[in-house]
């Protein structure tokens, strides 16, 4: 066994040094792993949240067209199926959230909703002609 008194002064400080090192290297990345998960999660929740609202948005832009509809007695055209609605909403709320909003690219970006919301409308008429085509 060697004699302490043969050790040389530099070699605890070294093991010392060396320790912290390693302790700090693993205590950061559990650090950053950490964080890493924390915003994964409030990322999840910012996204259930946001589609929350565009159903109930859907839900309600629905309703209210539905009510309109049953008030006019007729006069005004069918209503469309509820999808349609979620389409149409979380189309827009798609192109507010990815875009920059200025003036100038207003219209552009709804345009592209709009797209998107007629496509769906056209799926909902085509479902609705087959319906009406297909015996009972």
């Amino acid at each position: 066994m060697a004699d302490p008194t043969t050790v040389p002064a530099w070699v605890p400080i070294v093991s010392a040094v060396a320790g912290g090192l390693v302790v700090g290297a693993f205590g950061a990345i559990n650090n950053f792993i950490s964080k890493k998960t924390e915003e994964k999660k409030l990322e999840s929740e910012e996204r259930r949240h946001l589609k929350e609202q565009v159903v109930k948005a859907a839900i309600e832009y629905w309703y209210k067209h539905h009510e309109l509809v049953k008030s006019a007695n007729g006069r005004l055209p069918q209503i469309t199926p509820l999808d349609t609605y979620l389409v149409h909403i979380a189309a827009v709320m798609a192109e507010i959230m990815d875009t920059k909003l200025t003036p100038e690219n207003v219209p552009a970006m709804l345009e592209r909703a709009h797209q998107i919301s007629k496509a769906a409308y056209d799926q909902a008429g085509n479902r609705a002609s087959n319906q009406e085509d297909t015996p009972a």
